[in-house]
């Protein structure tokens, strides 16, 4: 009964917070029971009411902590559905995470994922850390589309998983609000931005206008906007090692006449550092 009264009210105290969360996790199979009257056989909370919910974000911290503990099981996840819990920042580690466990909520499939949360966990999610779980190949790219669906996420760690590059690509079209994605140890091979992003991030370069310094080694794109007259007029120093937009002796020579005070081609079979300064002229 404790337990109910830690989680059903606010509290301001930290330590009592911490308190009650180590009493729910410690005694967490006291606190569930198996449902005699559902259609499928599953646990259910002991909650003083029908219609009480677990609030956030108790509710993300409890699903941390059997989480981080290792004594979260599949027959737990329904635990943590809208019908029982108000999450906002979901944290599974090294969870076995294919379709046949993905009954996350309520028996659902990888396809319907979305649906297992309530409309204000997908407006209101920020933090989704996936780290390690397995994705089943014939359903992965709606899983990413799945996670797509949560606009407001700005963390998200699906490292350790069979994500590639198709679905990386899926993934960074539709979180737009994302500041922080580790895919580390995944199957992703290709990072390079889409045409579109390339062609705006070069007329970004372009708009630069008090630009100093451009560094381009191994860029294998042709900019030759680069040379137009008057474009980046305060351009001193230009690093192109390799000479990736294969300049020839004109184009270099262009560049000098705007004011260019090096230009550095290193890593090629020829060295060619020109200086140029105004009193050369």
């Amino acid at each position: 009964m404790i337990a109910y009264l830690c989680v059903s009210f606010a509290v301001e105290s930290a330590s009592l917070m911490n308190l009650c969360l180590k009493a729910i996790v410690d005694n967490f199979d006291s606190l569930v029971t198996k449902c005699d009257d559902c259609a499928e056989p599953k646990l259910t909370w002991r909650l003083p009411c029908p219609d009480y919910a677990i609030p956030s974000p108790m509710a993300d911290m409890i699903l941390k902590r059997l989480s981080d503990r290792r004594l979260l099981k599949q027959e737990h996840l329904a635990l943590f559905s809208k019908q029982y819990v108000d999450l906002q920042s979901l944290s599974l580690r090294d969870f076995p995470y294919s379709p046949s466990l993905i009954p996350v909520l309520h028996g659902i499939d990888l396809n319907d994922f979305i649906s297992a949360f309530s409309e204000r966990t997908v407006e209101a999610l920020h933090t989704l850390n996936v780290r390690g779980m397995c994705i089943e190949e014939e359903t992965k790219l709606c899983a990413m589309d799945a996670l797509g669906q949560f606009q407001n996420l700005s963390h998200l760690d699906i490292s350790r998983t069979n994500l590639d590059s198709q679905c990386l690509n899926v993934l960074v079209k539709s979180l737009k609000r994302l500041a922080y994605l580790d895919i580390s140890e995944t199957e992703v091979v290709d990072i390079t931005c889409g045409e579109q992003s390339l062609r705006q991030m070069l007329l970004t370069i372009l708009e630069l206008k008090e630009l100093r310094t451009l560094e381009i080694a191994n860029f294998k794109h042709h900019f030759d906007q680069l040379i137009e007259p008057g474009v980046l007029p305060h351009l001193k120093h230009l690093e192109m090692g390799g000479n990736p937009l294969r300049f020839t002796l004109r184009d270099i020579e262009l560049l000098r006449g705007e004011n260019v005070v090096m230009i550095s081609l290193t890593m090629t079979l020829m060295v060619c550092v020109l200086f140029y300064t105004l009193s050369s002229t």
